[in-house]
């Protein structure tokens, strides 16, 4: 199996009062804050092998979500986080999979199946009109870019 390695190392990057692994973490904190999104980083939850990067409210409902630098479905079945998700979340149907940004094709509700994730389900992901969302990811960006401490 081919794993997807990163290449650049994450920058810990600090935006409203949070300081959160990396810059693409906190990019979609300020992306959920600008659409309205209830979101929570790293909730504490005891799961057996993976730490969600948030838990988002809808209404009373909740989802929780993974964060990975990736640009498509292929690097997500790949990565071996699926098989964490899954372990983790046994009894629940769906969790939420975001890649580089909301406009990419690297967005997905995962359904959650049967262990081992052999062929898993995945269902894209949409944030809204496109001109919308790619207006308020910049915007999002922008709020979180990352500067060398003491600039």
């Amino acid at each position: 199996m081919n794993k997807f390695r990163y290449t650049v190392t994450a920058r810990p990057t600090f935006y409203n009062g949070t300081q959160y692994r990396s810059e693409l973490e906190a990019a979609w904190a300020a992306f959920f804050e600008l659409r309205g999104i209830n979101s929570e980083y790293e909730p504490a939850l005891d799961l057996i092998s993976w730490r969600p990067d948030f838990l988002i409210r809808v209404g009373d409902d909740f989802q929780l979500a993974e964060v990975k630098p990736f640009l498509n479905v292929e690097q997500w079945k790949n990565s071996g986080v699926l098989q964490k998700v899954a372990e983790s979340l046994q009894g629940s149907t769906l969790a939420v999979l975001l890649g580089v940004s909301p406009i990419s094709p690297s967005n997905f509700l995962f359904r959650i199946v049967p262990l081992p994730v052999e062929n898993p389900e995945f269902e894209p992901l949409s944030f809204g009109e496109t001109e919308d969302v790619e207006r308020d990811w910049k915007r999002a960006k922008n709020a979180v870019q990352w500067r060398p401490s003491g600039n």
